[in-house]
């Protein structure tokens, strides 16, 4: 019969294969390499949503939505995102830094209420909307005129 060749371990044959294999599985699992290793988190999603607001300048660069409604997903069905005749109406707390802004003319529409579409990035201490709309409601930001 064929002897294990010599492990080094305790001097002991045949022994050191399983250690070996028994060593390289607690250093797996510990390492999350394991089958108990926990599922990668799903990415996050950014929703697309729209935001009505009064269209302000901070600084040369940078642009955002003040006085704004709360973000309303387009894609869900409620609440139904504004129509731009309602949007006239709407005002908000709510502040936004707008991001991707090269292709719209901003500087045309500054102090205006405006109805913009984009994606939401939440983060603390302001929110940011990477724009894909931007439509005029009103000239102004105040309230709508009295009739």
């Amino acid at each position: 019969s064929r002897k294990a060749p010599y492990s080094g371990l305790n001097g002991k044959r045949g022994k050191a294969m399983n250690h070996d294999k028994l060593f390289a599985g607690i250093v797996c699992v510990a390492c999350g390499l394991g089958p108990a290793a926990a599922q990668p988190e799903p990415p996050r999603k950014v929703p697309m949503v729209v935001v009505v607001g009064c269209l302000g300048q901070e600084g040369s660069e940078t642009w955002v939505l003040t006085s704004a409604t709360e973000a309303i997903e387009l894609a869900s069905k409620t609440p139904a995102p504004p129509s731009e005749a309602d949007a006239v109406k709407l005002s908000g707390q709510n502040k936004y830094r707008l991001i991707g802004i090269s292709e719209f003319n901003l500087p045309t529409h500054k102090g205006h209420k405006e109805r913009v579409e984009g994606l939401l990035i939440a983060a603390k201490p302001m929110s940011r909307l990477n724009v894909t709309s931007v439509k005029h409601v009103a000239d102004t930001c105040g309230a709508p005129p009295v009739k």
